[in-house]
């Protein structure tokens, strides 16, 4: 952990650097823990409790006048988890309905419209709207119930089961189940920035992501899309 802290520090240090001769441009990274959950659409798929997410990384600012409103671009890293439950094809032979638990790891392209005031003692708030690309590298299933292979009769247990992998064991119950791994993301938050010196700011805010594609491809994707939402508070440095 010390030497990633290490190396956002470095690169923020020669971005800044490169980029000395104007003050439209200004580099920083930033930390966001926070919350997310799973919102199903559908009738039959209950929701799930809110679990932890986090999400990491660059961002790199661009003012267009008076550095009260410009653009924001950089690449983050994040994870999430989202649960569901009474999914009917995982149900057969059971009398009870299965917690599904997802963690899945991704990589994200944000681009947001920024509007920042003047200094006010040193502190500027501003506010942001935009979207993130959202690309999954990773996904974790964990059900708290072992699933049951009808074909083979078997009972398959799902401990953190990788459903991109082919042919996991998820696809001996849904042949065609699997994380998506693309999300278009709308964003908003908003914060301030505190001017520690003439080149630092300290960067506290909230953002709030609502997800517009379906998570998980299944039989009934149609039927029960499930979105992602997340909330996160930020705190970060500016250069």
């Amino acid at each position: 952990m010390k030497r990633y802290l290490l190396l956002l520090l470095l690169v923020a240090y020669t971005f800044h650097s490169s980029f000395a001769l104007t003050d439209k441009i200004r580099l920083g990274f930033m930390a966001s823990p926070g919350m997310s959950w799973f919102a199903p659409k559908g009738s039959d798929l209950k929701k799930g409790p809110v679990k932890y997410a986090m999400n990491y990384g660059l961002v790199l600012d661009y003012y267009f006048k008076d550095q009260n409103y410009g653009i924001q671009t950089g690449l983050i890293g994040g994870l999430e988890n989202g649960v569901v439950s009474g999914r009917d094809a995982f149900t057969i032979n059971t009398t009870k309905d299965i917690t599904e638990r997802y963690n899945n790891q991704y990589i994200g392209l944000p681009a947001y419209l920024k509007l920042k005031t003047n200094s006010l003692k040193k502190f500027h708030i501003y506010g942001q709207v935009g979207f993130e690309l959202i690309f999954t590298l990773s996904s974790r299933a964990t059900y708290s119930t072992p699933l049951l292979d009808v074909v083979n009769s078997t009972v398959l247990p799902i401990e953190k089961e990788n459903i991109f992998a082919k042919n996991n064991a998820v696809t001996k119950v849904i042949p065609d189940f699997r994380s998506n791994f693309f999300d278009f993301r709308i964003a908003a938050g908003a914060g301030f920035e505190y001017d520690l010196t003439d080149q630092v700011a300290l960067l506290v805010g909230v953002k709030y992501h609502n997800g517009f594609v379906n998570v998980l491809n299944d039989r009934d994707a149609k039927k029960d899309p499930i979105l992602v939402r997340n909330l996160l508070f930020t705190v970060g440095f500016m250069f």
